[in-house]
C-alpha cells in the first residue's frame, strides 16, 4: 500500500518520539493535530514582544550569605531545555519549503521561550527563598532555663559490649571473675543552630547507678557433684557508680561516672566499665563449683548547665551482667598445680529502650567505696566447725546483719564448741618500778576475766591468755561489740570493737601504744 504524501505547502516533520499511526482505510499519519483529512504536527506558538516581570531581588538570606545566583541556577535547572529547538532549521528540509521561514519561526520560538523562562524564573526565585528560609532554623540561645535534649546531637558513635564472663586465677586461694567490657561513646555536641547564652557554660559526661549487685559462690564437698557446704554471698546496696579519673585525683564529684567535660571542645563522651569481684577457691574442705547472681546498672550520657542540677539525659541505657557459670577444678598430675575453668557464662544484657534514669546522683561514696554485705551461708553446725574462729566471729556479725539467722546460730554453736582464747602480749621498755606486777582485765557486756599477775622488768615481755567465751556471749555479738581492756599498774583502759579486722593503734600516753592485731593479740608498750 502506498504511503500518503504530505501537502506541498509546508514541510511537516515527525514530532520527536511520536509513533507512526496507521490510518483507517489505508495510509498512515504522525500523531498530532488534524486538519481536514490529514494530521499535522502543531505549529510553533509565536508570541508578540511582551514586557517580562521583574526578577527577584538579590536579598540576603537568614544565614547571612547572598544566595541569589545559586537560586537562579536552581530555577534554571527546573526550566525546559530548548537547545534542540534552536537547531531545528537544519533538520528534515523539504525541497518545496523555504529554509528562511524555518529560521524565522525558530527565532520567534526562542525569543518566546526566553521571555517565558525569565518570567518563570522571576516567580520561582522568591518561592525558593522562602523554602530555604523556612528550612533553615533560627539560632536558639541555650541557657539554664531552656536546655533540652533536642539541642544536642545525642547519637551513638560506637558501642562495645561483646564477650563472656571470664575467670582468672590470681595464684593464691582466690579467683577473679570479670565481666566483658562495656564501652559506649556518644556525640554530645551542640546542634548547628544552638548557641550558648552569654555567661553560660555546659558540661557533659556519663552517669551510672548500680541498682543490684548480688553474687554467690557455691562450695561443695570434694568438688563438682559433692554436697553443698558453703555459699559465699557478696551483696552491695544501690549506690552511685564511678571510675577514678585517668589523670589522677580519685573519684569525680557527684553525679558523674567520669569527671565531666566541655562538649563544645570535646563532643564525644565515653562510658567504659568492666565489673569484677573475687571469691576464694576453697572454704574449709569445700571447693568452688558454681557462681550465681547478677549485677545491674542504669546509665546515661547527660549534659547540664554548669552550676545547676538540671540534668538532661541524651542517651539512656540499662545493662546487666549475669554471673551464672559452672566452675571445674583439675589437678595437673605433673606439677600438682590446681587450675580452674568456667563454662556456661553469658555476656552483657543490654537495653537502650529503657525509660529509667540513674537515681543515685548525690551519693558522696561510690560503689567501690561502699562496704559489701559479705558473709558465708553455713547450712549445718558440722560445716561451721570447718571455719577458723576468726571467720566464725565475723560471720556471726555479718549473718545477723543480713537476716541469716540460721547461719548465725550454726556459727555460734561452732564457736562455743571451739572455745578459742585470744592473747594479750605486754612489752616493757622501761619500767617505773620493776617490782610492780602486770595484770590485765578484759570485760564486755557484764562478763569479765582477770589474768594472773606477771612481774616484768625492763626489756621484758609477758603473754596473757584470755578465754573469749569468758568475756563475750556469742549470741549477743553484733557489729560494734567491744571488749574493754584495763591494764594495771598503769590504771589505763581502752575498748576494741569486733570483728577486730584492721586493728590499728590505741594510745595510753605519749610513750605507749595499745594495739590489737588480726590474730587478736593485744600489744602494750610501756
Amino acid at each position: 500500500m502506498e504511503q500518503e504524501k504530505t501537502p506541498n505547502t509546508k514541510s511537516h516533520l515527525s514530532p520527536k518520539n511520536q509513533p507512526l499511526v496507521q490510518r483507517k482505510g489505508g495510509g498512515s499519519f504522525w500523531g498530532g493535530n488534524k486538519q481536514g483529512n490529514s494530521f499535522f504536527a502543531p505549529k510553533p506558538l509565536v508570541v508578540s514582544q511582551q514586557k517580562s516581570e521583574p526578577e527577584a531581588d538579590d536579598s540576603v538570606l537568614s544565614n547571612g550569605e547572598n544566595q541569589s545566583n545559586q537560586l537562579k541556577s536552581i530555577a534554571n535547572d527546573a526550566l525546559p531545555n530548548d537547545s534542540n529547538t534552536s537547531n531545528s532549521s537544519n533538520t528534515g528540509n523539504d525541497s518545496n519549503t523555504s529554509n528562511n521561514s524555518n529560521t524565522d519561526n525558530t527565532n520567534n520560538t526562542n525569543n518566546t521561550n526566553n521571555i517565558n523562562n525569565n518570567t518563570l524564573q522571576a516567580k520561582l526565585l522568591p518561592v525558593l527563598q522562602r523554602v530555604i528560609q523556612r528550612d533553615t532554623p533560627a539560632v536558639t540561645k541555650l541557657n539554664k532555663d531552656n536546655i533540652s535534649a533536642a539541642m544536642f546531637n545525642g547519637t551513638v558513635v560506637s558501642s562495645k559490649k561483646s564477650g563472656d564472663v571470664s575467670l582468672e586465677d590470681s595464684g593464691k586461694n582466690e579467683l577473679s571473675i570479670k565481666s566483658p567490657i562495656i564501652e559506649i561513646i556518644v556525640d554530645a555536641g551542640l546542634k548547628p543552630n544552638i548557641e550558648l547564652d552569654s555567661g553560660v557554660s555546659i558540661e557533659a559526661g556519663p552517669i551510672q547507678t548500680m541498682t543490684v549487685s548480688d553474687r554467690t559462690g557455691i562450695y561443695r564437698h570434694g568438688g563438682k557433684g559433692g554436697e553443698i557446704m558453703f555459699q559465699q554471698r557478696i551483696v552491695k546496696p544501690l549506690s552511685r557508680d564511678a571510675a577514678k579519673n585517668t589523670d589522677g585525683g580519685g573519684y569525680p564529684a557527684p553525679p558523674w561516672y567520669y569527671r565531666p567535660q566541655n562538649p563544645i571542645a570535646q563532643a564525644q563522651v565515653k562510658l567504659h566499665d568492666e565489673p569484677w569481684f573475687a571469691l576464694p577457691k576453697r572454704i574449709g574442705n569445700a571447693v568452688l563449683t558454681e557462681i550465681k547472681g547478677t549485677s545491674e546498672f542504669v546509665s546515661s550520657i547527660a549534659v547540664r548547665v554548669v552550676g545547676t542540677e538540671n540534668l538532661v539525659h541524651l542517651y539512656k541505657f540499662k545493662w546487666s551482667v549475669p554471673w551464672d557459670m559452672e566452675i571445674e577444678s583439675k589437678i595437673d598430675i605433673n606439677t600438682l598445680d590446681e587450675y580452674f575453668t568456667a563454662s556456661g557464662s553469658k555476656g552483657i544484657i543490654f537495653n537502650d529502650k529503657t525509660t529509667e534514669t540513674p537515681t543515685a546522683l548525690k551519693d558522696a561514696k561510690v560503689a567501690n567505696e561502699v562496704e559489701n554485705a559479705q558473709w558465708i551461708v553455713v547450712p549445718t553446725i558440722s560445716a561451721a566447725m570447718q571455719l577458723h574462729h576468726k571467720q566464725l566471729i565475723s560471720n556471726i556479725i555479718a549473718a545477723k546483719a543480713n537476716g541469716d539467722t540460721k547461719t548465725a546460730e550454726n556459727c555460734i554453736e561452732a564457736l562455743k564448741a571451739k572455745s578459742p582464747n585470744f592473747q594479750v602480749t605486754v612489752y616493757v621498755n622501761e619500767a617505773k618500778n620493776p617490782s610492780d606486777d602486770v595484770i590485765i582485765t578484759a570485760s564486755s557486756g557484764g562478763k569479765s576475766f582477770t589474768t594472773e599477775k606477771k612481774w616484768l622488768d625492763d626489756d621484758n615481755m609477758g603473754r596473757f591468755s584470755i578465754p573469749l567465751l569468758d568475756v563475750i556471749d556469742p549470741s549477743k555479738m553484733n557489729s560494734g561489740t567491744s571488749i574493754n581492756f584495763a591494764i594495771e599498774p598503769i590504771g589505763k583502759s581502752t575498748d576494741w570493737a569486733f570483728p577486730w579486722r584492721s586493728a590499728g593503734t590505741r594510745s595510753f600516753r605519749e610513750s605507749g601504744v595499745f594495739a590489737l592485731d588480726y590474730d587478736y593479740d593485744v600489744e602494750l608498750k610501756l
